[in-house]
């Protein structure tokens, strides 16, 4: 297997439908209030918007430094741990020729893609700055 390639495996331990189906619900939840943020945003007074920013501000530094830390943290781990994964994939066997095949590829390169899908809209919405609940 190719290194860019995804393989079923990678996705087979975490893929999980109520997951998924939690992402399309939230994302539904988060359109619909964005549409009501858009209706106040066009109505509301501008003053009250950096009130709020304030208020946010104040709420929730401390908490964002700690979640900033936990979150590198957290990333270095999965850093090691998928690289050790990457360097035990590489042994032969009936286990790679089975992620080899069609069938295993066409599943994995559909589940790659709702993982970017779902990387992509969080990202997206994060330099928005709205965030929804990861699922």
């Amino acid at each position: 297997m190719e290194p860019n390639e995804p393989n079923l495996d990678d996705y087979m331990s975490t893929y999980n439908k109520r997951n998924v189906n939690n992402l399309i619900y939230i994302l539904k939840q988060e359109i619909e209030e964005q549409t009501q943020t858009n209706k106040i945003l066009k109505n509301e007074n501008k003053q009250l918007n950096v009130e709020d920013i304030t208020n946010f501000i104040s709420r929730n530094k401390s908490e964002i430094d700690y979640q900033l830390t936990e979150i590198e943290t957290l990333c270095e781990q999965l850093t090691n741990i998928v690289n050790e994964n990457t360097s035990l994939r590489q042994e032969e066997g009936l286990y790679l020729e089975t992620l080899k095949q069609e069938e295993s590829i066409s599943v994995a390169n559909k589940l790659a893609k709702i993982k970017k899908l779902k990387t992509d809209i969080q990202l997206f919405l994060s330099n928005q700055g709205i965030i929804i609940p990861n699922v």
